[in-house]
C-alpha cells in the first residue's frame, strides 16, 4: 500500500464512525452484542451445525462492526450495562 492510500481515510470507515461512535450508535451496539452471542458460547451440547452456524454468522456481524470502528470488546459488569438501555426502550422490537 503506498504511503498516500494510507492517508486517504476511507469513506465507508468513517460512516461506520459517525454512526456508531455516537450516543445512540453506542446504545444500538451495545444491544447488537447483547443480542448475537459476543458473551455466549455458540456451541454447546445439544446444539446442532446449523445452531452453532447461526451464532457465529450473528456473531461476526457484531465482530465485524467493532474491528471496523476499533472497539475493543468490554465484557459489561450487569445486564443493564450489556443492554445499555431501559428493557422497555426495545420492547416492541
Amino acid at each position: 500500500m503506498s504511503p498516500l492510500a494510507a492517508e486517504t481515510p476511507d469513506p465507508l470507515e468513517q460512516d461506520y464512525h459517525t454512526v456508531f461512535r455516537s450516543e445512540a450508535g453506542e446504545r444500538v451496539l451495545r444491544h447488537l452484542m447483547s443480542k448475537s452471542f459476543i458473551w455466549e458460547p455458540t456451541q454447546d451440547k445439544g446444539f446442532t451445525a446449523m445452531d452453532m452456524a447461526n451464532k457465529e454468522g450473528q456473531r461476526m456481524v457484531v465482530l465485524g462492526i467493532l474491528g471496523m470502528i476499533g472497539k475493543k470488546m468490554e465484557k459489561p459488569t450487569t445486564y443493564a450495562d450489556e443492554a445499555g438501555v431501559q428493557e422497555q426502550d426495545y420492547a416492541d422490537a
